[in-house]
């Protein structure tokens, strides 16, 4: 690369709405002159089986290191600041070569350019099915607690938490809530 080289157009911006990611491409414009390396790691939900696929890779954010995936040709949900599926925050990071050992290096080459399929294990499948399980259930209780909040005002609890604990030790109180509402035409799973 010659002088007159940093004076040529590089394409340095990209239109995200992913801060992270404006971040890195910021510091990859401002410490990398050259522009070789432009890569950037991705740091996404293992639990959501959309971000698992392109989780814990390196990319390279216009395709000037070409021993990593390019950022721009993945699907555009990875420019965004949230997955679409799970609405986890999508973080990246700037990932430097030059301070890698060889072989880490090339086991992240190999890691980041392997086939883009979900490749958990039966634990993960299985910790990823509890946790949906404890999404669905705590999106039940923030429903109930809400129906409770507008129906049954005097004698519901202050607070989802406090619905919770109470839901949770089955007390007397919950027991008369679970009455009351049912009174009102609304079940209360216990």
């Amino acid at each position: 690369m010659g002088l007159m080289d940093i004076f040529k157009p590089h394409k340095t911006s990209i239109k995200t709405e992913n801060i992270s990611l404006q971040r890195c491409i910021s510091g990859i414009n401002k410490w990398n002159l050259d522009k070789k390396e432009d890569t950037v790691f991705l740091s996404a939900s293992r639990i959501c089986t959309l971000c698992c696929v392109y989780n814990r890779r390196i990319y390279s954010v216009f395709g000037n290191d070409k021993r990593f995936p390019k950022l721009l040709d993945m699907p555009s949900f990875l420019l965004n600041s949230k997955c679409p599926c799970c609405n986890m925050y999508l973080g990246y990071s700037i990932y430097s070569s030059y301070i890698k050992d060889k072989k880490d290096l090339k086991k992240d080459i190999a890691y980041s350019n392997r086939p883009f399929v979900d490749d958990s294990d039966e634990e993960m499948l299985q910790f990823r099915k509890e946790a949906q399980e404890k999404r669905i259930e705590s999106k039940l209780e923030e429903n109930e607690f809400k129906w409770l909040s507008e129906n049954l005002p005097e004698i519901s609890p202050k607070s989802l938490s406090g619905y919770r604990r109470m839901k949770h030790s089955n007390s007397k109180n919950y027991q008369n809530l679970i009455k009351k509402a049912k009174e009102k035409g609304y079940e209360i799973k216990s």
